[in-house]
């Protein structure tokens, strides 16, 4: 069994990404299990390999302070499948990963929408780079109106956008075909000025085809803007504005505008936001009910007020 786990320990050194090369994911996936499976990497070589080292992991990661529960639990998911490839190719003798859990989470959203002015800044924003950054901006209008997930962006091909019923076809998240979504009025103008801007790759086609979005740093495979460049783009016009947000939550933003456009009823906001769960939506829902109660909540505790400045 020690000299097993030597073994073991010696091929998750040597030959650790090409474990995901296999697994049945796309490579957008596959390449952010490679960027999360470093700290694991990191943690093998600095400690013994033993049966006992995935739960070792897990409790150095609790001890971070600086990772919030969730990114703790998706360094722990991609140590987890990474070892249990291990185990399925033979390479790890047992599956050490068994009756371990993950790090509960509150299922209530820690990423929380932008406000009022943080909209009203990225308007302007938006507005102000229409003409010089048609590229970014039809980014952060498919963002906002269109409540896309990062990678759903990266993965949007120009044929996939149907002009005349003003409609796209997206390939969702876990999804194996395209779902067609309806485009809001301001997301088919930034596209279509963003289109008519689009430098052909072929001088001979009257059109351009392919990736909408491609790279214009270091070329990935298929020359397709990588997640990470999409988040740079939205980060920095984030950062322009004084918006102290992350990209998800543009998202976030589209999918509470839309529980109180619908008055709560989470199977519209379903259709729209592409959820398969209502039980996610009725999460966005719950804290909607929240924020509107809030002044009541204050009201309740008005007759008296303990603190003098």
């Amino acid at each position: 069994m020690a000299t097993d786990l030597v073994l073991a320990r010696r091929y998750t050194r040597d030959n650790a990404y090409e474990v995901f090369d296999t697994l049945d994911v796309s490579e957008a996936t596959r390449a952010d299990y490679i960027a999360r499976l470093w700290p694991f990497l990191c943690f093998i070589e600095n400690n013994q390999f033993n049966l006992n080292t995935f739960l070792e992991f897990k409790r150095e990661l609790r001890n971070r302070s600086d990772l919030s529960a969730s990114s703790k639990n998706k360094y722990l998911v991609v140590a987890r499948i990474f070892l249990k490839e291990l185990h399925r190719r033979g390479i790890l003798p047992t599956d050490i990963t068994a009756n371990i859990r993950n790090f509960r989470l509150d299922k209530r959203h820690k990423v929380s929408g932008l406000n009022d002015r943080e909209v009203e800044s990225l308007e302007e924003w938006c507005q102000r780079y229409s003409v010089l950054k048609p590229r970014e901006v039809a980014i952060i209008c498919i963002l906002y109106y269109q409540g896309l997930r990062i990678g759903e962006v990266s993965s949007l091909n120009w044929e996939d956008v149907l002009w005349k019923s003003n409609q796209m076809l997206i390939k969702g998240k876990g999804r194996d075909d395209k779902e067609t979504i309806f485009l809001h009025p301001v997301t088919v103008k930034a596209l279509k000025r963003y289109y008519d801007l689009t430098q052909y790759d072929d001088p001979e086609k009257s059109k351009p085809t392919g990736a909408m979005f491609k790279s214009r740093s270091i070329p990935s495979g298929s020359g397709r803007i990588t997640i990470r460049g999409l988040r740079y783009i939205v980060n920095t016009a984030f950062e322009e504005q004084g918006i102290e947000k992350q990209v998800h939550s543009l998202r976030h933003t589209f999918v509470t505008r839309l529980v109180k456009q619908f008055n709560g009823d989470i199977t519209k906001v379903a259709q729209f936001s592409r959820h398969r769960s209502l039980e996610m939506v009725q999460i966005y829902n719950d804290a909607v009910l929240m924020e509107s109660d809030y002044k009541g909540y204050i009201k309740a505790f008005s007759d008296i007020n303990l603190f003098t400045p």
